[in-house]
């Protein structure tokens, strides 16, 4: 691991440094600000023990974004859920046109990637 990594906190560690609050941040998706010998500084502000920590992808956090999924329902889930198969499909080409339109003003090639993701939405 090295600084500016993105990882995932996979699980509780118990040691002395571990306090309730850091529990909220298991499952969510964070880069390595400073890193020590055992530990890291997350972006979030805690110190984690690197055992707790997990390497992602790129495609983890464009294709399953935990920031997106609430009660273990996915929002994409719960969006195509309440629109009309037309709607849902008018929808997910809005999101790839808003995507690529600000690629390179923005998201970069993690737009360009989520564009791809709703365009495979498409039906």
């Amino acid at each position: 691991m090295k600084i500016g990594d993105k990882v995932k906190v996979v699980k509780k560690i118990n040691r002395e440094s571990w306090i309730s609050d850091m529990d909220d941040c298991i499952g969510k998706f964070f880069e390595i600000t400073i890193l020590l010998e055992d530990e890291a500084r997350l972006s979030c502000g805690w110190f984690f023990p690197i055992e707790s920590l997990e390497l992602v992808t790129d495609s983890d956090v464009v294709e399953n974004p935990p920031h997106y999924t609430s009660g273990g329902i996915e929002c994409i889930d719960a969006i195509r859920s309440a629109l009309t198969p037309e709607e849902f499909r008018g929808y997910c080409k809005g999101n790839v046109l808003k995507y690529i339109w600000r690629e390179k003003l923005k998201g970069g090639n993690e737009d360009i990637k989520k564009a791809i993701v709703y365009a495979g939405w498409i039906k």
